[in-house]
């Protein structure tokens, strides 16, 4: 094949572009801090990284579920501690109206006590958490309980359960039904109350039967919001965890090596200057022979 004063040319242009693209990518990588701009510059790679990058997504949506779960679960937590002492101090003012010491006057102190803890009772059930009612099942913006005369506690919830995906194939009941662990405690304050009112000791021994048997229900409520609340903190670790290694993966795939890219573009940059070198020689001495022919 003969070689033309032309195809030499157009050969040290090529070799000055090629080497000049190759010195620019390098930049991009040392600029962006990624080991590729584009899906083309490595298919494979770009896909797996793109699977990894949805999976965090996904991995990401369980950690906020359970992290707003947990929450959701501390104020049930902490409403069962307040109904537990207020049942507590009822079982106590009850006991003390037991007493034959005690006389009508005591005990009617002692009913208007149980009362206010009615009330304070009624309080707690309606607790919100950001805004929303937590014991009335899925009627989250309605009063659940209301004290519509001294022995009447109306709910006005409903029975709905709501169940959080905690992570792949794992969900958990967020809520407590508050009915379920509260009914036999407001009924039995008012029959304690009504009972001290009314000076009878059989019916007060009945009534502190009923509240501590009511108080070991709330207390079962407890245990099982803590139950479930373990279930979603040790949840939540795991993925935090997933989370960490996952976006490890995803550097690998995706952050270039600057230390190493430095030193490429040093070297880069080196070539570049002597293809440069050689292709102006190359091109002055072509430019001589014309000169001389």
């Amino acid at each position: 094949m003969r070689v033309t004063h032309r195809m030499m040319m157009e050969s040290a242009i090529r070799n000055m572009d090629d080497n000049l693209a190759a010195l620019y990518k390098l930049q991009q990588k040392a600029s962006t801090g990624k080991e590729f701009q584009r899906s083309s510059d490595d298919p494979s790679t770009v896909s797996t990284a793109l699977t990894l990058r949805s999976t965090i997504e996904i991995n990401k949506s369980y950690v906020n579920t359970t992290e707003f779960t947990n929450d959701w679960m501390s104020a049930t937590d902490n409403a069962f501690d307040q109904m537990l002492d207020i049942a507590e101090d009822a079982v106590t003012y009850t006991q003390t109206g037991i007493s034959d010491t005690e006389g009508d006057d005591e005990r009617t102190a002692l009913a208007n006590e149980i009362n206010s803890l009615l009330q304070e009772v009624v309080d707690v059930a309606n607790t919100k958490h950001l805004g929303k009612y937590i014991f009335a099942g899925f009627s989250i913006d309605t009063t659940p309980y209301t004290l519509d005369d001294p022995s009447t506690v109306t709910y006005h919830g409903d029975t709905g359960v709501m169940v959080r995906n905690i992570g792949p194939s794992q969900t958990i009941s967020q809520n407590i039904i508050g009915e379920t662990y509260f009914r036999d405690l407001f009924e039995s304050l008012i029959a304690a109350r009504d009972a001290l009112n009314s000076n009878d000791s059989t019916a007060i021994q009945t009534a502190l039967g009923d509240l501590e048997e009511a108080l070991e229900v709330v207390n079962q409520g407890r245990t099982l919001n803590a139950t479930r609340q373990n279930q979603v903190q040790l949840s939540k670790t795991r993925l935090e965890n997933t989370q960490t290694d996952l976006k490890i993966l995803l550097s690998d795939k995706e952050d270039a090596n600057l230390t190493e890219v430095a030193s490429l573009i040093a070297n880069q940059e080196t070539t570049y200057q002597v293809v440069l070198e050689v292709s102006n020689r190359a091109l002055s001495a072509l430019s001589l022979f014309d000169l001389l022919s």
